[in-house]
């Protein structure tokens, strides 16, 4: 209470300023060297450093810079606990290391009853290992342990500094952790000192300081120290940052979470939707650093790699200032991520497949440096893209900060797979690295000639990698035999049959198909130069391996023109026409087997270890693998040029020319579960090739050991629909790329879903793998369809009546048209409209299509004759090739039969 008269001037308040002539000490100066306005009070607003500032009104002396400073140090945190979500988990090994220049494994805790470092996490024994191993793929790659985060809380940071023997209990087991981890460095994160709210202490910014004074004289130079700290004031001034900052390599600036729905239950705050990385707030952060005069050289500012999410109370109010709805699941957060399953968070990849799925506009603010989007009508969250991840990296090196880093790694988006600086503004993907690795794998390989040598035999790289050693030369020319080339062959040609039906002829057409084994004999090769296949290791999980390398001495293509052949029935109403045009056949490198080398010919033994890519060719090098890469085959080759060769080009549809596809498939034959069998059953299915030539055929597929041929023969141990795999879901929909899923497409009563079976020549059998896989139909992004010869689509297919009526004596008709379409899901479905036109009288010139064959084996005979006659005489440069006439003759009449 106070009272003022015109002599006398009474007051019993208590009340006392924070700073300046009216504190308890006077002239007390602000934490963090802020403004003390002319009331007493500390901030760094105009109305505390305006009129009457009486301490801290100096203007920040903003450090400036040109160039790429925060390129220098990129660090990504690693979330031990992740093990625990139900989906996007990473493990430590699969980390991309190609980014980081430092890693941080968070979090160790601190004994309570002790004092000293311990661990927190079920996995953190494996998982710490794995984490310090990926320095064997990256030289220049620091490790660090982490210690406290928000769970841990402030309480037992406190206890710890408060007296020298807990620290010294803590530092001694901190640097034999380290030691024995191999860790390069720790980092502690304690939030927050001298913060009631969270167990602190008024004394423990002085504790703190102390602490990492000690904490540096035990790690000398063996062991570097980084410390995290708050962008809020609030925070921010129980840090003596000051002193601080002689003891640490870096601080870690925590530029995130600046808001959340926590912003509804404070009395300074309102329910209002916010970015929490908002540029202008976190450029005012560093201002309370460059108060202090902390070098930017030490500040690696943090990005995240999450956004936080509300559900908004007013679905037409969507823009930051707008409320959240306090009522919703945590106090106002959006719908919870199905794999972070806490609601007012969505990691990135949960981001990444919001704005698949829902597909909304995403706002962006070049100020703020945020984009923000709503889906499902109220749900809201922000978040950072390339576009603005790479502006705060522009922004970091425009205050010549030392470097950046990211909470955190293990929650995708654009930073986890480069540095924000090298990333491009432009692209709008949320994809992030691959949870499975393989993201850092080496990739193309060009080792150098002397890993051929027995005594300097060994490769070094990061898997995945294709490994293109360089050529070996020969002492001499030496000439090589490389015998016959036996591989099947389609042969096509068309069959017209006509038909007179009431003096009106019809025509057909139609392509009768065979396959044919044929031999090839191959001239000898000379030359002195021996390439090797590539080694390609696929599998990002491999650190060490070896294998025996054999040649790879490509063929010249052969080339040949066949003359169509007309045949007419004897005694029928049509004519065969066979004619096959240019043909390309491209035979695999030689050797076909690896038990077919020359003795002539070295097959080294080269090792792989895991690490720096060594040693490195730089001339002489070997060539990439462009076909035919998987390793030696003759008639079996998973290639696209084998499948050409083995088309007949006259053919408009040829039928499918795979044995097995899948991860697992290797030359036609599986190796492994994700692998499907392909095949054929019906009178038209050619039992060799199992292949459908003809109308009478459906396709099949299955995997399993319980599939032979494509079809089960054991239900028990065979599959025909659905999916397989460590990441296959519910309804053979697959959640990751360790799945493959089967099924069939095609028209509307072709294709049984269900079971997957084809039941008309209409289907096609199909198959993919990753996520957005189900039932062999790929329908998002990260999904691989595995059928070469099929690409899901749908189209509208039309058909439009013409109807003509008799109306009167004089045959006057009348005619209307109608039109009935339906939309279609097949291999390669394009749009089309057939016209067909009714008539209420038959007998007037109605027009029928005949499928009956008439055969005349004297004719099938001629026919196949001539075929091998004209295949006998190509002038093939000196190959030579054979048929089975009674082969031909014996399929064409069972093609013409089944017909």
């Amino acid at each position: 209470m106070y009272f003022c008269g015109d002599d006398v001037c009474v007051s019993d308040c208590d009340a006392q300023a924070e700073c300046g002539l009216y504190a308890p000490v006077v002239n007390t100066t602000c934490p963090l060297n802020v403004c003390c306005s002319q009331f007493g009070f500390c901030g760094t607003t105009e109305e505390f450093c305006g009129t009457g500032c009486q301490s801290g009104c100096e203007p920040v002396n903003e450090p400036s810079c040109s160039g790429a400073s925060s390129k220098q140090v990129y660090g990504g945190y690693y979330e031990a606990w992740n093990y625990q979500h139900p989906c996007d988990v990473l493990t430590p090994s699969n980390i991309d290391v190609v980014p980081w220049t430092h890693l941080f494994y968070s979090f160790a805790g601190i004994n309570t009853g002790n004092s000293e470092i311990e661990t927190t996490y079920a996995h953190d024994e494996s998982y710490m290992q794995d984490i310090v191993a990926l320095k064997n793929k990256k030289d220049n790659l620091k490790v660090f342990i982490s210690v406290g985060g928000w769970d841990l809380g402030g309480e037992p940071f406190s206890d710890m500094v408060r007296f020298p023997g807990t620290r010294k209990a803590f530092i001694n087991s901190a640097t034999s952790f380290m030691e024995k981890y191999g860790f390069d460095g720790i980092d502690i994160d304690w939030e927050y000192p001298a913060a009631s709210d969270r167990g602190g202490r008024d004394e423990d910014s002085g504790n703190f300081v102390t602490f990492l004074k000690e904490l540096k004289n035990a790690c000398g130079d063996d062991y570097q120290i980084t410390a995290t700290l708050p962008s809020s004031y609030w925070y921010l001034k129980g840090f003596d940052i000051k002193g601080m900052s002689d003891h640490v390599n870096y601080f870690n600036f925590m530029s995130y979470d600046i808001h959340g729905t926590w912003d509804g239950n404070s009395e300074y705050t309102s329910s209002v939707v916010n970015p929490h990385t908002n540029l202008t707030e976190i450029s005012s952060g560093l201002d309370l650093l460059w108060r202090n005069n902390i070098d930017p050289s030490k500040v690696l500012l943090g990005l995240g790699f999450y956004g936080r999410s509300f559900t908004l109370k007013d679905s037409s109010c969507t823009t930051p200032g707008c409320s959240f709805d306090t009522s919703a699941y945590e106090g106002g957060g959006a719908t919870p991520g199905q794999c972070t399953g806490t609601s007012g968070i969505l990691s990135d990849y949960e981001i990444s497949r919001v704005i698949t799925k829902y597909n909304p506009d995403v706002v962006y603010n070049e100020e703020a440096a945020v984009n923000w989007m709503t889906w499902n009508e109220n749900q809201w969250v922000s978040f950072d893209n390339a576009k603005t991840l790479k502006q705060k990296a522009d922004f970091a090196n425009s205050k010549c900060l030392g470097g950046l880093f990211g909470w955190a790694l293990d929650e995708g988006g654009p930073g986890s797979r480069a540095n924000p600086n090298d990333l491009d503004p432009l692209d709008s993907s949320m994809e992030g690295a691959n949870i499975d690795g393989g993201s850092d794998g080496t990739g193309d390989f060009y080792a150098d000639q002397s890993v051929l040598d027995p005594v300097s035999n060994t490769v070094h790289a990061i898997a995945p990698v294709n490994i293109i050693v360089a050529p070996t030369t020969l002492p001499t020319h030496t000439t090589f035999h490389i015998g016959d080339f036996i591989t099947p062959l389609e042969v096509a040609w068309a069959v017209m049959v006509t038909k007179t039906s009431s003096g009106v002829p019809t025509v057909t057409s139609s392509i009768t198909r065979t396959i044919t084994t044929t031999t090839f004999t191959i001239p000898a090769y000379t030359g002195n130069v021996i390439p090797w296949w590539n080694w390609n290791l696929t599998k990002s999980n491999i650190t060490e391996s070896k294998t025996t390398l054999f040649p790879s001495i490509n063929l010249d293509p052969i080339y040949f023109t066949d003359q169509p052949i007309t045949q007419t029935q004897t005694g029928g109403n049509g004519s065969f026409v066979f004619g096959t045009g240019t043909r390309t056949i491209y035979p695999p490198p030689w050797p076909w087997w690896t038990n077919s080398i020359s003795a002539e010919i070295p097959t080294p033994t080269v090792h792989f270890i895991e690490g720096p890519p060594s040693p490195t060719c730089t001339s002489g090098c070997g060539t990439k693998c462009t076909s035919y890469c998987i390793g030696p085959c003759m008639d079996k080759c998973d290639d696209p040029k084998a499948i050409s060769g083995w088309i007949d080009p006259m053919d408009p549809d040829p039928p499918s020319h795979i044995d097995c596809i899948g991860p697992d498939c290797f030359n036609g034959e599986c190796i492994g579960p994700y692998c499907v069998i392909r095949g054929c059953e019906g009178d038209d299915c050619d039992e060799t090739s199992h292949s459908c030539l003809g109308p009478h055929c459906v396709e099949t597929s299955c995997r399993g050991p319980g599939c032979k041929n494509g079809i089960c023969i054991e239900t028990d141990d065979c599959q025909e629909v659905g999916c397989y795999g460590t990441h296959c879901g519910s309804k053979g929909r697959c959640l990751g790329p360790n799945c493959i899923s089967l099924g069939c497409i095609g028209p509307p009563g072709s294709c049984t879903t269900a079971s997957g079976e084809c039941t008309s020549s209409e289907c096609s059998k199909v198959s993919c793998t990753g996520p957005h896989c189900q039932n062999g139909i790929c329908s998002g992004e990260g999904c691989k369809s595995e059928d070469s010869d099929c690409e899901s689509s749908e189209a509208d297919t039309c058909t439009e009546y013409i109807s003509s009526s008799l109306v009167t004596p004089e045959s006057t008709y009348t005619t209307s048209t109608s039109t009935s379409c339906q939309t279609i899901t097949a291999c390669g479905a394009e749009p089309s409209t057939t016209t067909t036109t009714l008539s209420d009288d038959p007998s007037s010139g109605t027009v029928f299509k005949y499928y009956h064959w008439s055969f005349d084996s004297a004719v099938a005979s001629s026919v196949a004759k001539e075929i091998d006659a004209e295949f006998s005489s190509l002038p093939c440069h000196n190959y030579y090739l054979h048929y089975d006439v009674e082969f031909i003759k014996d399929d064409i009449h069972k093609s013409v039969n089944n017909k």
